[in-house]
């Protein structure tokens, strides 16, 4: 491996998987070429306008404006319910913002490998860098990604040659929270924030591009360890179980099957 490269040694250190899937990935790709063009289409989540959060602040036209306000409350719960997913637009971080942090991230990725894999890279605590996964036993398992999990409290321990990595991810992580907070009381208000499976936990997959580098920044809002997650709808779906449950069993799953397996551990 060239040691000055930053791509994770993925061919490497998966060789046997790749062997093995060949052969079947040979017999699919006539059927999967024809297909990919409809998947394609049917796949398109939804684009959300959340400027009409905006509405209830204004004075002229309220009759108009509470009417686009309940549209878009009603297309983000449709979609949560129906895809797990939607794509947002006119949400209130600055393009600046996200540049800055494309910019630092861009720069903490293409470091070398060898560096961002030693444990105390630019000071942050062991295990903070990741890549693929160790006990995958088929590609379908194999997480084709490397990344970098930074909690709150760890911004701070940041080498101070990260200056400006610091401040890019702090900025990002106020204005995120901001959105987060924002629209976890908007779906909270209209279905609950526990939805009794109504609405979908859909694992995200995205097609890697072959040529093309796939960079993105991801801002979990959860609760604490110690928050009890149960229903107020009956009959429940779900058994009564923590945060911090959920957490350990998701981190179980993935050391016994090299996969996520999610909520569907605490049905009834």
């Amino acid at each position: 491996m060239d040691i000055s490269t930053h791509e994770p040694p993925f061919q490497e250190t998966y060789g046997v998987l790749f062997q093995n899937s060949t052969t079947l990935q040979k017999a699919k790709d006539h059927d999967q070429n024809h297909s990919m063009v409809d998947n394609n289409k049917e796949c398109e989540l939804p684009l959300i306008d959340l400027d009409r959060l905006n509405f209830r602040y204004l004075d002229n036209d309220h009759l108009n404006n509470f009417q686009e306000l309940g549209k878009c409350i009603e297309e983000m719960v449709e979609a949560a319910s129906e895809w797990g997913f939607f794509q947002v637009v006119n949400h209130g971080i600055p393009r600046k913002v996200l540049d800055s942090m494309r910019y630092e991230e861009m720069k903490m990725f293409h470091q070398p490998f060898y560096k961002k894999s030693e444990e105390n890279f630019v000071n942050l605590l062991a295990n903070s860098y990741r890549w693929g996964n160790p006990t995958a036993t088929c590609l379908r398992q194999l997480s084709w990604s490397e990344a970098f999990n930074i909690p709150l409290t760890d911004i701070s321990r940041l080498d101070n040659e990260c200056n400006n990595s610091r401040s890019a991810i702090g900025l990002f992580l106020e204005k995120a929270a901001g959105l987060a907070q924002r629209l976890a009381e908007v779906l909270a208000q209209n279905l609950g924030a526990v939805s009794n499976g109504v609405y979908k936990s859909i694992e995200h997959r995205v097609i890697a591009h072959p040529e093309v580098e796939r960079f993105s920044m991801a801002y979990f809002y959860c609760p604490s360890n110690e928050a009890v997650i149960e229903s107020c709808s009956h009959p429940t779906v779900y058994r009564k179980f923590s945060f911090g449950e959920y957490k350990q069993q998701i981190q179980m799953d993935v050391r016994a099957t090299g996969d996520k397996v999610g909520l569907s551990r605490f049905l009834l």
